[in-house]
């Protein structure tokens, strides 16, 4: 569409002003062309990794649940036996982490009750039983325990 410039003033400044201007639009005209491209390039890089990173959360979660699944009927038995013991109330005096798994004294293998005196290392988290660490300070406090236990 063309349009009357006749009566538009100071013409000659304003086509000093556009000729001035001319390298600067032409370079940024090539730039934003490229610019472009590279944006394109890049969202479909960052769509390919979205959807690469939802399908590896995918098989994750299935894979969780095939887990979970495979790991309730053995829970479900653990907990029925150990009811069955009359020693300990399950879960009530078994320590369990944040994923309800037994908590195990790091050293020895064997799970933690509830009232045991415990050593935790700072750095890792780990917990220990103290009469396995210290068995000379804590003799007297377990064979009690034993005692109250019964055979």
């Amino acid at each position: 569409m063309r349009f009357d410039t006749s009566r538009v003033g100071r013409m000659a400044l304003r086509q000093k002003i556009l000729a001035l201007a001319s390298p600067e639009r032409d370079i940024e005209d090539r730039y934003e062309a490229a610019a472009a491209e590279v944006f394109d390039r890049h969202r479909e890089a960052v769509q390919k990794a979205t959807q690469a990173f939802l399908a590896a959360s995918e098989a994750r979660q299935q894979a969780l649940a095939a887990r979970e699944a495979e790991l309730a009927p053995l829970r479900a038995e653990r907990a029925r036996a150990l009811q069955a013991l009359g020693e300990i109330a399950w879960p009530e005096d078994t320590l369990h982490d944040e994923d309800g798994e037994l908590v195990l004294c790091a050293a020895t293998g064997l799970p933690i009750l509830e009232g045991d005196a415990v050593l935790e290392d700072q750095d890792t988290g780990d917990q220990f039983l103290a009469a396995a660490l210290l068995p000379e300070r804590y003799a007297d406090e377990e064979a009690a325990s034993d005692a109250e236990a019964g055979p």
